[in-house]
């Protein structure tokens, strides 16, 4: 029978190999190496429940960055599952109403939102943004996340003022708290200025992804997601305004570049700003540069998010449409299924 000072050592090498597996996991998370860490995640959730248990703190906090990594990988079924059940766990823990809960309730609406489920996602934020400033007061950092999420599921039902006036609100409460440097306030600063993109004002929206952009290049790197997105979003600011600099098509190029280097994992960011570099190549009369560009896009968001999805429903009329324009249409059903692997 081991000793009590055998049963402590045995305890202790087992949390150390659990903190070891979740550092490890954070770091190619960090790296963007989304498949390495979501690994070693899985193994980090595996190990916890068998110590701590399924409905521990630590438990459910490992698989709520689980479910994170998902939603980069626009893995949104997934993340639902996991954040369906932490949710449950949680409430069964903690009861009804506490800010646990709230967060639990604001990342089910990420992964609906993702999912196109747009009335299920405004749903859960208005219950969630409701419970943190009951729980927490307004000026919590949770409460602003989940403020800023329910101002994004406005933008996405067409409510641009309603958004902007709380993305507004959500960017200062961010400046106070972290400055200008911090990669949610970037995120706040691209995300307001994509309310006045869909208000019309074009030039107020430049202004704001312009500083949004070099924010994010020079305190977050060329290759975080975040930066890829403000870039992303910029180009699609410039194709609206059709007075874009000289050289931002380069600058899309340089980005796309970035975000295939070797280790890279792809995630929506990356889809999105190689399909704002294959529309400007298209709209810029470079057809044939922009057809392996859109096909890309139509394969990962076949695979990844499904034939029926949203964006795979763009995906495939942006790939038609470049079809037509290099006399390949009539070709467009078998070039599909080839780039898919779908017969």
């Amino acid at each position: 029978m081991p000793t009590d000072k055998e049963i402590e050592d045995a305890n202790e090498t087992i949390i150390d190999q659990i903190v070891e597996l979740s550092n490890q996991a954070e770091n190619h998370a960090n790296e963007q190496e989304f498949k390495k860490a979501i690994q070693l995640r899985q193994q980090t959730i595996q190990l916890s429940e068998q110590y701590f248990g399924l409905d521990h703190k630590r438990t459910l906090m490992y698989k709520t960055i689980l479910a994170f990594y998902y939603r980069n990988q626009g893995r949104w079924s997934d993340a639902e599952n996991l954040d369906r059940d932490v949710l449950a766990r949680r409430r069964k823990v903690l009861g009804k109403e506490h800010d646990e809960i709230a967060k639990s309730l604001s990342n089910l609406a990420l992964d609906l939102n993702g999912q196109g489920r747009y009335d299920e996602s405004m749903e859960f934020l208005r219950q969630s943004a409701d419970m943190l400033v009951r729980t927490k007061g307004k000026d919590n950092r949770a409460s602003v996340t989940s403020l800023h999420n329910l101002a994004n599921s406005y933008a996405h039902a067409g409510r641009y003022e309603d958004a902007a006036s709380i993305h507004e609100s959500t960017l200062q409460s961010r400046i106070r708290m972290f400055g200008k440097t911090n990669v949610e306030t970037i995120i706040a600063i691209d995300t307001l200025a994509m309310d006045y993109v869909g208000l019309g004002e074009l030039a107020r929206a430049r202004q704001l992804q312009e500083e949004a952009v070099e924010l994010a290049k020079t305190h977050l790197g060329p290759t975080h997601d975040s930066t890829i997105k403000c870039i992303s979003n910029l180009g699609s600011t410039y194709r609206k305004s059709g007075d874009a600099p000289t050289n931002w098509i380069e600058s899309l190029e340089t980005a796309v570049r970035e975000c295939r280097k070797p280790g890279q994992d792809y995630t929506p960011a990356t889809i999105g700003i190689i399909n704002t570099l294959a529309l400007a190549y298209g709209e810029g009369g470079r057809a044939k540069d922009a057809k392996p560009l859109f096909v890309e896009c139509y394969d990962w968001s076949t695979t990844t998010l499904g034939r029926n999805h949203p964006h795979t429903d763009v995906a495939r009329q942006n790939l038609e449409w470049v079809l037509e324009e290099t006399g390949e249409l009539v070709w467009a059903p078998a070039i599909i299924a080839d780039a898919t692997g779908i017969s």
